[in-house]
């Protein structure tokens, strides 16, 4: 979004919650004032709060041609405006495990890390003195790992939580991506389910297996639901029909010659779906257990 309304969606219904014009307070010597955004990237963290990338440099707001940030209250809705420590203007923007926000500026070839808060902790050079310092980041993004990613042209760099370059792989496709391009806001934020999917092998090709517990927390409005296929080969187990959903502590349902379905074979996929529709309510998964038999 580099312009316009930024809009809340309830997704469960699609109705429109609330909708935040393209106006944010901005500090300045004479005091607080409303200034023009120039929204671009985004990011929502832990405590539904929306986080703007502003493309367009600011005089108005910190001095000239200022780095800025936009800070949008996930609950009452107020906009304001961040000023960077450096020249340049921000595009991506990304939100770790710790609720630390990243923003990229590709202009300025800094790598901002701020606090939840808002305070800035760290702007890390990303030129590496060669013949890509032109851009820094455009694009920002998390992995699994915690590290961060910034990606510009032809270039990707990987950095650590204190702005240490890790990698950099140059000669790519052109890339353009500047909001949760590896999907940990999905993971972490804006997600109600989940899956978890383990496999087991049953020592021998007449294997029957019987029944699949598991043990973890389910409070209201929150919930765990499993199911089960099953091959002779580990490999046919991507193709192999799926059960209907398993009855907490009763046996495997049997063979279904209508969609294959069989409880009989060597191999065993289970699948755990853990489910929340209210926030901070959440399902817990502590073991799973599967029991057969064979002769």
């Amino acid at each position: 979004m580099q312009t316009g309304r930024a809009t809340q969606i309830d997704t469960r219904d699609g109705v429109v919650v609330a909708e935040v014009p393209a106006r944010s307070t901005a500090p300045s010597p004479e005091g607080p004032r409303q200034v023009q955004t120039s929204r671009y990237g985004l990011a929502i963290d832990h405590r539904d709060n929306v986080w703007f990338g502003q493309i367009n440099n600011r005089d108005d707001v910190g001095g000239a041609g200022q780095a800025v940030i936009e800070w949008i209250d996930g609950r009452t809705h107020e906009s304001r405006m961040i000023a960077l420590s450096r020249r340049g203007r921000t595009r991506g923007v990304a939100v770790d495990f710790d609720g630390n926000i990243w923003a990229g500026d590709d202009e300025g070839n800094t790598l901002y890390k701020l606090s939840p808060g808002g305070l800035e902790l760290g702007a890390f050079p990303t030129g590496d003195g060669g013949r890509y310092d032109d851009h820094g980041p455009h694009g920002i993004g998390i992995d699994t790992d915690g590290k961060v990613w910034g990606i510009s042209g032809d270039r990707a760099s990987r950095y650590d939580i204190d702005g240490r370059l890790l990698c950099r792989t140059h000669r790519l496709p052109a890339l353009y991506t500047y909001s949760d391009m590896t999907g940990l806001q999905l993971l972490t934020v804006t997600v109600r389910a989940g899956r978890w999917k383990v496999r087991f092998e049953g020592g021998g090709p007449d294997v029957h297996w019987d029944r699949v517990t598991w043990d973890g927390a389910t409070p209201a409005g929150a919930s765990i639901a499993a199911r089960v296929r099953v091959a002779a080969a580990a490999e046919a187990l991507d193709e192999a029909p799926w059960s209907p959903r398993l009855q907490p502590d009763r046996p495997l349902p049997p063979a279904d010659p209508a969609t294959g379905y069989s409880p009989s074979g060597r191999w065993i996929e289970v699948e755990l779906s853990l489910d929340h529709q209210i926030d901070d309510v959440l399902p817990l998964l502590r073991s799973v257990r599967v029991e057969w038999q064979r002769p």
